[in-house]
């Protein structure tokens, strides 16, 4: 698995943890940031994947850009 897959794991992890009906403190509170955490350390270990991701972002966004 390489680092762009590994990343794709550990954010659709985070994603599917969160709720904004989590109450702080609650095992799925705890679940959902313990998920969110190693996203981010994830990401800070690895800031070549977030500069690719950016760079495609931006990307999509500058080919969608219609001028009013």
């Amino acid at each position: 698995m390489d680092l762009r897959e590994q990343r794709k794991v550990l954010a659709d992890a985070e994603y599917a943890a969160y709720s904004p009906f989590h109450f702080p403190g609650s095992a799925a509170w705890k679940k959902s940031q313990a998920a969110l955490e190693a996203l981010l350390a994830f990401d800070a270990q690895h800031p070549e994947i977030i500069a690719e991701l950016m760079r495609k972002n931006l990307t999509l966004v500058d080919s969608t850009h219609v001028d009013m």
